[in-house]
């Protein structure tokens, strides 16, 4: 009887077991992954707690900020190693993004008004002088999650707004959808081709995470 000869994996098993590649797909994937499945878990939580009105938001909002602000003393705690840290500034960057978006459902509509643009531009440019004087690294991941969410939520809305006003935004608002679409595979190419350290691709990974959010809010209304 002939023997059926299969190929071999040696290659596969070589890519698997090479911490170079298990990084990229740790450190780059995984860490995407994890942010995107957060988005739509903390979007889903808010749900029950807002089917009981102004107190099940404000408790929900409360618990927020609680795990933010977690989340921040260990991204800056010198006795965690950098890497867990610089988790600890991703996750903790999403939940002080999610409480300030909750605050939105509560009549505080200060992420979307000319004051937040304001209030924005004054917390970037503070997070920008210290970013220059030896911020810690989750610190840094920390803010850069929260700032980008609050202006990829302003852009998205401000054009939104201005949909009724101009038809010029029927053409750039799926754009931006595209855009983001196309900017986030040049990111996972970058991170699988270019990226040497687990640190630089965790920053991949959030970028990634922002503009995949970008395109899904575009094309599909929302998270959840």
């Amino acid at each position: 009887m002939a023997r059926i000869k299969f190929p071999r994996g040696d290659v596969n098993l070589s890519l698997v077991s090479d911490p170079e590649f298990r990084s990229k797909l740790i450190d780059g994937l995984l860490a995407f992954g994890t942010l995107v499945i957060l988005v739509f878990v903390t979007a889903l939580l808010r749900r029950p707690f807002q089917s009981y009105g102004m107190p099940g938001l404000l408790i929900y909002t409360l618990a927020m900020l609680a795990l933010a602000y977690t989340c921040l003393e260990l991204s800056v705690n010198g006795r965690v190693h950098e890497y867990a840290r610089a988790w600890y500034g991703m996750v903790g960057g999403l939940f002080a993004w999610t409480a300030l978006e909750t605050s939105s459902f509560m009549g505080l509509q200060l992420i979307a008004q000319l004051e937040g643009l304001l209030f924005l531009i004054m917390l970037g440019l503070f997070a920008a002088i210290l970013w220059r004087h030896d911020l810690p690294i989750g610190a840094k991941f920390w803010l850069q999650t929260f700032l980008m969410s609050w202006t990829g939520h302003f852009i998205l809305v401000t054009q939104q707004f201005l949909s009724p006003y101009t038809r010029i935004i029927d053409i750039t608002y799926p754009l931006t959808g595209y855009l983001s679409i196309t900017a986030a595979l040049g990111v996972l190419i970058w991170i699988f081709s270019r990226s040497r350290t687990p640190i630089s691709r965790l920053w991949g990974a959030v970028w990634m995470w922002f503009l995949v959010v970008i395109a899904l809010y575009v094309f599909r209304g929302g998270i959840a």
